[in-house]
């Protein structure tokens, strides 16, 4: 147990995904240019992606309910547990099958 005096941080049960879809067609929906390396470029294409984003919404509430249990479970060994980031937060990844 920790002795730290800070509160213990909030878990929120049912997070919801707020935002929407980045019109490609407008210019100011895009990064600048010269700001980005080719992984966040493929990065905003594929966020755009129809089939992408049909896929993000029938995992990202299974994986953030999975990585709750972890953080929870006493038995899960400590090496492997991570912060657990809410669907909302650009660190969030959601796990979908092959």
């Amino acid at each position: 147990m920790s002795s730290s005096k800070r509160p213990p941080k909030e878990i929120h049960r049912n997070p919801r995904v707020v935002g929407t879809v980045p019109n490609w067609q407008r210019e100011d929906t895009y990064p600048c240019a010269q700001s980005l390396n080719d992984t966040f470029w493929r990065w905003e294409f594929l966020r755009r992606r129809a089939d992408y984003r049909k896929d993000w919404e029938q995992h990202y509430l299974q994986t953030y309910d999975f990585d709750l249990s972890c953080a929870k479970d006493p038995q899960y060994p400590t090496r492997y547990r991570k912060k657990v980031f809410t669907p909302d937060h650009p660190a969030f990844k959601a796990r979908m099958p092959n």
